[in-house]
């Protein structure tokens, strides 16, 4: 990616989490259109995928055995928090970028 896009990422980051600022607690356990994920585990699975590196994507497959879904649960269930408010403080601090 060239460093004239990261730019609008960022933005659009910070407007999700202007968006997801405002959900009920009911809102974050809604089934969402990936298919067994609610709203709260989407978030978790952006906290993972904004904090991958290459190495660490690499390594978390082969850790996996290769497995794209087993490697996507292992982030969604390292990066959800106990509620989702802390999560949303992890895509914060970690996804939102500076």
């Amino acid at each position: 990616m060239t460093d004239d896009v990261w730019p609008m990422v960022h933005a659009e980051r910070a407007a999700l989490i202007g968006d997801l600022t405002h959900l009920e607690d009911e809102q974050w356990r809604e089934p969402s259109l990936c298919d067994g994920w609610t709203v709260h585990d989407v978030l978790a699975h952006l906290v993972d995928n904004a904090r991958a590196t290459r190495l660490g994507f690499l390594t978390g497959m082969v850790l996996a055995r290769f497995d794209f879904d087993r490697q996507n649960t292992r982030g969604v269930e390292r990066e959800r928090g106990t509620t989702p408010q802390e999560t949303l403080e992890r895509f914060r601090r970690g996804g939102a970028g500076a």
